[in-house]
C-alpha cells in the first residue's frame, strides 16, 4: 500500500468445513468426506468467509461501516485504550444492526457478552499479543447457494495496536 493508510480490509473464503458424527471436522466439502464404515457421517459443513478490518490511524472514516457483509464498527477511538480499558463496538450484517453476536479475541472467547438489538456491545480489552489486540465475531446462517454446505459462517475481525 502507498501512503498511510487508516483502515484497510480483506475478505477471504476459507472454503468448506465439515463436521462430522464422531466429532471431528475437515477443511473438505460435504462431498468429499466418505467412510464405508460410516463413522463420518456428516452433521454439518459450514461455507465460511472472513471479513478482516485493520485500523492504522484514527479520523472520521475509522467509525464508520466499510460496507463489508459482516462487520466490527468501533465507536469510539481503539488507539488510545489499554489493557482493561473498556471498547464499545456495534456488529452490521448486510449494513443492518445484528442481534445476539458473542466475541472472541486474541485470546479467548469473551463471556457473557453479545451485541444487543442495535447490535452494540461492549468489551474489556485483555492483554495484546505483541501489541495487536484481535477481536472476532462469528454468525451461522442457512446457506443454500450450492450442494456442498448448509450453514454460511461468517467471522469479522477488527484488529488494532494498543497502549
Amino acid at each position: 500500500m502507498e501512503g498511510k493508510p487508516a483502515v484497510a480490509s480483506v475478505n477471504y473464503d476459507f472454503g468448506y468445513y465439515t463436521f462430522t458424527k464422531d466429532g471431528k471436522h475437515y477443511a473438505q466439502k460435504r462431498s468429499d468426506i466418505t467412510d464405508i464404515t460410516g463413522a463420518n457421517e456428516v452433521t454439518q459443513t459450514r461455507k465460511i468467509f472472513k471479513m478482516g478490518k485493520s485500523i492504522f490511524s484514527w479520523d472520521e472514516g475509522s467509525k464508520k461501516p466499510l460496507g463489508l457483509k459482516f462487520e466490527i464498527v468501533p465507536l469510539q477511538n481503539p488507539l488510545t485504550l489499554h489493557e482493561g480499558d473498556k471498547l464499545k463496538l456495534q456488529v452490521l450484517l448486510d449494513g443492518k444492526p445484528v442481534k445476539g453476536v458473542e466475541f472472541e479475541d486474541q485470546n479467548d472467547d469473551i463471556d457473557n457478552i453479545a451485541t444487543n438489538e442495535k447490535g452494540i456491545a461492549t468489551i474489556t480489552l485483555t492483554k495484546p499479543k505483541d501489541g495487536l489486540q484481535i477481536i472476532a465475531a462469528n454468525i451461522k446462517l442457512p446457506y443454500n447457494l450450492d450442494r456442498y454446505g448448509d450453514t454460511l459462517q461468517l467471522t469479522a475481525t477488527l484488529s488494532f495496536k494498543s497502549k
